[in-house]
């Protein structure tokens, strides 16, 4: 899975982002047996059943985008059901880590393996990618799948040709020696803010939204408008600068503290997280 170390928010109007990968909490076992061909897919205290063509046969199952990555690979002919399978999906990995894109690549992997098909990153990438399209309802940024797949990456968005595009580029990167990230879900409410409304409210705090209320896009910035994305660039410069075993971890810890502190001012935090 990953955690954006910095550039959360600001990398959505063109300040560079890190995304670290973290240790895995998901796991896919998959295993056959004879029997009337179909995929069962199980999580938790749900399963699911596809038949030889991927359509639902029966049950229901939570995150249902995986159903839809078993029927893409099957049109993709990467797999053809001629066994009785079990799919069985488990995570305790909490909303926004890259939890779709992480079961997604280990459901890729066993079904490419029960298929009998290699897969490359890139192939595997692109169907992680398909996953979350669904999962999060237009088109990500592909970090998720990136950093999951390849570990560590910076995410620049960028105008090219009066297009936006998404530039990847992995980096070597670390924690100082003798130091430790720890990764806490601060989330205690029955729902969680979507990621659009969120961009909407950073944006509109950052004097970058349209007359009509809409995200203003990069394509559209004037220099002033690259100047307010300014401080998330600085803040880049300072965290990347000490990831790296000889880094001083007090100085990564007081640009961290800048990082929260500018989202804070932005919205992007809650009273509770920033006690």
């Amino acid at each position: 899975c990953k955690v954006i170390i910095t550039g959360e928010h600001g990398v959505v109007h063109g300040s560079p982002a890190l995304a670290m990968s973290i240790e895995p909490f998901n796991t896919v076992t998959l295993t056959t047996q004879t029997g009337t061909p179909a995929i069962t897919l199980k999580l938790k205290d749900k399963e699911i059943q596809l038949n030889e063509k991927g359509d639902v046969a029966k049950g229901a199952i939570d995150w249902g985008v995986y159903p839809q990555l078993v029927k893409h690979l099957v049109e993709k002919g990467v797999i053809k059901i001629k066994d009785k399978v079990l799919v069985e999906i488990e995570s305790t990995v909490p909303k926004g880590v890259g939890a779709s894109s992480s079961v997604a690549a280990a459901l890729c992997i066993s079904l490419y393996k029960y298929g009998g098909k290699k897969i490359s990153k890139e192939e595997l990438f692109e169907d992680v990618q398909f996953v979350d399209q669904i999962a999060h309802g237009g088109s990500p940024s592909g970090i998720d799948a990136r950093t999951v797949l390849f570990g560590s990456t910076k995410l620049l968005r960028t105008v090219e040709n009066d297009k936006l595009k998404w530039n990847f580029e992995a980096v070597d990167v670390s924690l100082p020696r003798e130091t430790t990230l720890l990764v806490i879900d601060t989330f205690t409410g029955n729902k969680r803010v979507g990621t659009g409304e969120m961009i909407k409210k950073v944006a509109g705090n950052l004097g970058l939204l349209k007359p009509d209320g809409s995200v203003k896009q990069l394509t559209e910035f004037t220099e002033g408008d690259k100047n307010k994305v300014a401080p998330f660039v600085k803040i880049f410069k300072k965290i990347i600068s000490e990831l790296k075993p000889s880094g001083d971890a007090v100085a990564l810890g007081i640009a961290m503290n800048e990082n929260h502190t500018l989202l804070a001012s932005l919205g992007a935090s809650t009273k509770g997280i920033s006690q």
